[in-house]
């Protein structure tokens, strides 16, 4: 499927840059992807472009201060945060898809992070529905007990040294992912100490706006793997009870065995063609279109 470059302004004054990939022909429909925090966007295109075989026209947009939305000199000084990913990353996505392709119904995937800050958008008004990707807290205690290491060297050695030392979160000299502005690892960092995320009332209705759960009218879907080492069973629980959206939330957590898999499905492997390429996501193709009848 052919990519288009695409662009995006928040109304702050940020411009967001990333791709369109689209369908041979008009679009039946539009798909506006939330990726993961600071996730190589190139990794979700062979799922995007599965979708533009089906007829949809998908964005693929970088978040403030990451990839190719990061400001071209560089990191420090930037004081963006992890909450206008919800609060203004979204809602300019959302109004450039519209002014792209008007009068296309409109849909939402997300995975992990595209997941967890749509409700903090202001601007949901028409969307069909939400299929999402392993979306939970990153709760340490609460993830796999093989990977809480890694969270920890993560949040608790290398971000802090790399604060120092760059004024940022230089992930990508780790090939881990993308750079991260330091507002927006520190708050990371500070909803992942607790239970209950962003939702936590030290920073829920302070640096994290409350939730119109009323404009969330459409219906969602969320798909995660019990083997997700981030997406568990305790931190879904814990993460999803918090949502109340008018239009309803259907949970499908599966084992890989249900998929034929042997092996763990990790959080990034729900869009790996060779895992899921026949059967995932053939149906998330049918629950999107099942929304445009």
């Amino acid at each position: 499927p052919p990519h288009e470059p695409f662009v995006a302004s928040c109304a702050d004054g940020v411009t967001l840059r990333g791709k369109l990939v689209l369908p041979a022909g008009p679009p039946r429909a539009v798909v506006q992807f939330n990726p993961g925090t600071a996730a190589r966007l190139r990794f979700y295109e062979p799922f995007l472009e599965f979708l533009a075989g089906r007829g949809f026209a998908c964005s693929l947009v970088d978040y403030r201060g990451s990839g190719a939305s990061a400001p071209a000199g560089g990191l420090r000084g930037c004081r963006h945060s992890f909450s206008e990913y919800g609060t203004h990353d979204m809602p300019a996505v959302t109004r450039a898809l519209r002014a792209r392709f008007p009068g296309s119904p409109l849909l939402v995937v997300g995975h992990s992070a595209g997941g967890q800050s749509l409700p903090l958008s202001p601007d949901l008004a028409g969307i069909r529905g939400a299929l999402l990707f392993a979306v939970s807290t990153g709760y340490r205690p609460g993830l796999a007990p093989h990977y809480r290491p890694q969270s920890w060297l993560f949040f608790e050695a290398f971000l802090p040294l790399s604060l120092k030392l760059t004024e940022c979160c230089a992930a990508t000299r780790l090939r881990l992912m993308e750079d991260l502005p330091a507002g927006v690892a520190l708050q990371w960092r500070r909803w992942c100490r607790s239970p209950d995320y962003f939702f936590d009332e030290r920073y829920y209705g302070d640096d994290v706006p409350e939730v119109d759960w009323a404009a969330l009218d459409f219906p969602v879907r969320h798909v995660h793997a019990i083997t997700d080492e981030i997406c568990s069973p305790r931190n879904v629980a814990t993460f999803w009870r918090h949502w109340r959206p008018a239009g309803g939330v259907e949970q499908h957590g599966f084992t890989p065995a249900e998929y034929g898999l042997a092996a763990p499905v990790r959080h990034f492997d729900y869009f790996r063609r060779r895992l899921f390429g026949e059967t995932l996501w053939g149906e998330a193709a049918e629950w999107l279109e099942a929304r445009l009848r």
